[in-house]
């Protein structure tokens, strides 16, 4: 099979799967929860930190939710009264999405449409801020972060939420997940690590990383094997200073990066 075929392949599959995760979470319930409450309690610190550190002075931006998928993180955004374009592979997930909206009245302020993530339709130096959570990890990187830098004002910022490719055991459940849905493409659906992070600096200035979940991803574990709670405050306290340490750092579940 050629390049091309390969990767449109993997694009149909891809969009067939977050069409179903899109069904799924579709529900009413499911609905009423947004930005870092739709995470479980100890999984949240990553996106509590872009919530409270990076976005909270976005009032009358144009902000790109890259992938949106459900417009989950989308709502935050429009509640401070900035203007969002989620765009994502997946039908379903762009409904959900605008479902969404309109239980928080934020319509208005959010416009959501099915796009290629490697080719956007926006014109050069449309958005003051992209947010990419959860996806550059099933895009070439090449392509999307060409895009995102034409897409982006030369002075506005990326911010990626991703998981680190460096955990053993979190690569190992993530190829797990994959072969649910998409076992031809294991190699193609890495985690990212720094060096995939570098192919950035081809097309932006700089980038800055924050390690998140070490110790709150144990907690995690324990809370549902084991169904003994441990304060996910204090365990967030903890991975803040041990997240510190160079090399120890890439045993992290998470990381927020801010590419400039």
């Amino acid at each position: 099979m050629n390049h091309h075929k390969r990767e449109s392949n993997l694009k149909t599959i891809l969009k067939s799967h977050f069409d179903e995760v899109g069904e799924k979470l579709s529900n009413y319930e499911e609905l009423k929860t947004y930005g870092s409450r739709d995470n479980n309690e100890y999984l949240r610190a990553p996106y509590q930190y872009v919530e409270e550190e990076l976005i909270n002075n976005i009032s009358n931006q144009k902000i790109l939710d890259y992938c949106c998928g459900t417009g989950v993180y989308s709502i935050i955004p429009a509640l401070n009264n900035a203007k969002i374009f989620g765009i994502d592979i997946s039908n379903r997930s762009i409904d959900v999405a605008k479902e969404r909206a309109d239980i928080f009245n934020v319509s208005d302020k959010c416009i959501f449409n099915v796009c290629d993530a490697e080719k956007l339709s926006f014109e050069d130096n449309f958005f003051d801020l992209i947010l990419s959570y959860r996806s550059l990890s099933y895009l070439d990187l090449e392509k999307s972060f060409k895009e995102l830098r034409r897409v982006l004002k030369p002075n506005g910022k990326l911010i990626v939420i991703d998981a680190l490719g460096y955990n053993p055991i979190i690569n190992y459940n993530r190829k797990t997940n994959i072969k649910n849905y998409a076992p031809d493409y294991l190699n193609d659906l890495k985690t990212l690590t720094h060096k995939d992070l570098n192919i950035s600096l081809k097309y932006f200035n700089s980038y800055s990383i924050k390690y998140f979940d070490f110790f709150t991803l144990a907690g995690y574990a324990i809370s549902k094997q084991f169904q003994y709670r441990i304060d996910p405050n204090k365990l967030i306290r903890i991975d803040n200073l041990f997240l510190r340490l160079p090399l120890i750092n890439r045993l992290s579940f998470k990381f927020v990066c801010i590419i400039s």
